[in-house]
């Protein structure tokens, strides 16, 4: 199926934001993403040849606390195996103490003991997974296997749990029925949704059209009217919020919202905000 069929329509938008207002407030949130390690900028490849270092605890912290007094949601990302567990766990009571909540992370497939000692630090545990495809799943994270991520969550009682999805990677609509099907199995809560960028190393040179990406939002936030849903928005993507507004989302997240604090791509954000309500 081609990606930007079939195009929305306004009585499928209205049926997702009905869903949506039956269990939401009219509210969007922000979601900034904190990574406890900072790959080289001269790499090229998205997946698996950087060689990330990680980030100063100061840096790291200063993070949370703005995002704290600004009100984000935030999620803490470390998938690189750069830090040993324990030194994990401490890293994120510290961000407990200055954030003063539960954060999510977003973190490699956990042991029901690491688990254990998290669950008064973390509320939701979320995996990317990139697709649900099995074939392009392959191709794209050929060295991360599924299986450890299954067991975590079945093991993660006591939290909440999330998968990340990237859009326009060889997909299509046909995967959404598999992908609530996963949704129900592993009574999953929160699903972002990641638009591909161009990549060089896969070839890929085009994205997913925003009607493409709505469409998933929209079906799934039908199929599962009370989970929380993201969608991941870049620079040059802004003017598409208000669409995934009203497709059914609770928040945004990838706008680097500190680099380009009162630009014009954060002011789109803000008017497409209020055009959708």
């Amino acid at each position: 199926m081609h990606q930007d069929e079939p195009l929305l329509t306004e009585e499928f938008l209205d049926e997702a934001n009905a869903a949506f207002k039956t269990n939401f407030n009219s509210q969007v949130f922000y979601e900034k993403i904190i990574p406890l390690t900072l790959s080289p900028p001269q790499s090229t490849s998205s997946l698996y040849d950087t060689l990330p270092t990680k980030r100063a605890l100061n840096s790291i912290l200063a993070e949370a606390y703005l995002s704290q007094q600004l009100g984000w949601d935030i999620l803490i990302q470390e998938t690189t195996g750069k830090y040993k567990f324990p030194e994990l766990v401490e890293t994120i009571k510290a961000i407990n103490a200055i954030y003063d909540d539960k954060i999510s992370l977003n973190v490699s497939p956990l042991t029901r003991s690491e688990l254990e000692s998290l669950t008064s630090h973390v509320h939701t545990l979320t995996a990317n997974i990139y697709t649900i495809n099995k074939i392009v799943h392959k191709r794209i994270a050929p060295q991360q296997s599924l299986n450890p991520y299954l067991t975590m969550f079945s093991d993660a009682k006591e939290f909440n749990k999330g998968v990340i999805i990237t859009l326009g990677i060889g997909e299509n609509l046909s995967d959404l029925k598999e992908l609530h099907r996963f949704i129900e199995t592993h009574n999953i809560s929160q699903v972002t949704f990641i638009p591909a960028t161009p990549d060089k190393q896969s070839q890929r040179k085009e994205t997913p059209s925003s009607f493409y990406c709505a469409r998933w939002i929209a079906e799934t936030r039908i199929a599962f009217p009370k989970i929380k849903l993201i969608a991941g928005t870049w620079t040059n993507r802004v003017a598409e919020i208000g669409l995934f507004l009203k497709a059914g989302i609770n928040s945004i997240t990838g706008f680097s919202a500190f680099k380009f604090f009162n630009s014009e791509a954060a002011r789109i954000i803000e008017e497409e905000c209020k055009n959708a309500g």
